[in-house]
């Protein structure tokens, strides 16, 4: 696929401003973009996703705790690295690849791959030493309890409309 550079108005370019030189600056830097060689092996399909895999996570607040609920497709519980730090749930991992980069006839690579770490702060009332947690059919579980003794501070804050 090619992409075509976006070029302005030349008629705007005559312009003596400030603005049109802003402007082309921005289509100079654009243009460079657009038509500058990358890192050629990311560009290789299927390692254009190798850096990307951010796994996406559900987070709940409930009256019992946390609750954390990940997609982790194509991985295994031993891919997974979980832990508490400084008052922090921490979950890595990593997602390896699984094809052959000498092997031919690849058209589309979507597929994201690498490693990842996120963290959670727990605040004050949630309790990680008893934390747990479950992997099945790519889906990662953890709960962390509330701290004994500790309720859910809510107040309510009552929103003024503005005329």
């Amino acid at each position: 696929m090619n992409l075509i550079p976006w070029r302005s108005n030349p008629i705007a370019r005559r312009i003596d401003s400030p603005l049109s030189a802003l402007q082309q600056d921005i289509d100079r830097l654009f243009d460079q973009f657009l038509t500058a060689p990358l890192l050629p092996d990311v560009l290789n399909a299927p390692l254009a996703n190798v850096v990307n895999f951010y796994p996406r996570m559900d987070i709940r607040d409930t009256e019992a705790g946390m609750q954390l609920t990940a997609e982790l497709p194509g991985m295994t519980e031993k891919d997974l690295d979980i832990s508490v730090q400084d008052n922090q749930l921490v979950v890595r991992g990593e997602k390896k690849t699984e094809y052959d980069r000498t092997s031919e006839g690849w058209r589309v690579a979507e597929r994201s791959y690498g490693k990842f770490e996120r963290y959670i702060d727990l605040g004050t009332d949630l309790d990680g030493e008893k934390a747990q947690a479950s992997f099945k059919n790519g889906i990662l579980t953890l709960s962390v309890p509330r701290k004994e003794g500790v309720k859910r501070n809510v107040r309510k804050i009552k929103v003024a409309a503005e005329h």
